[in-house]
């Protein structure tokens, strides 16, 4: 006598879901290319000390101005 028992039909087929939007797809390349395509890194934002160099540069551009216009005046 053979006795076949099972519990569960198939296991369902492994599909690979983005964490952020839920969208889930058949292969780990289809997962890769929505991610690449749609969750791309934002561009890095400029850092502080480049933002305090242009200020410095616009104050001392300001500076030579002003002791331009100051010295050509006729007392």
């Amino acid at each position: 006598v053979t006795c076949i028992f099972t519990t569960m039909a198939e296991p369902a087929p492994e599909q690979f879901c983005c964490p952020q939007c839920g969208l889930c797809f058949d292969t780990q390349a289809d997962l890769e290319a929505h991610w690449a395509a749609t969750h791309a890194p934002a561009p890095p934002s400029t850092p502080m000390y480049i933002w305090l160099i242009i200020g410095i540069g616009a104050l001392l551009v300001i500076a030579v101005l002003i002791l331009i216009v100051r010295t050509r005046r006729t007392v």
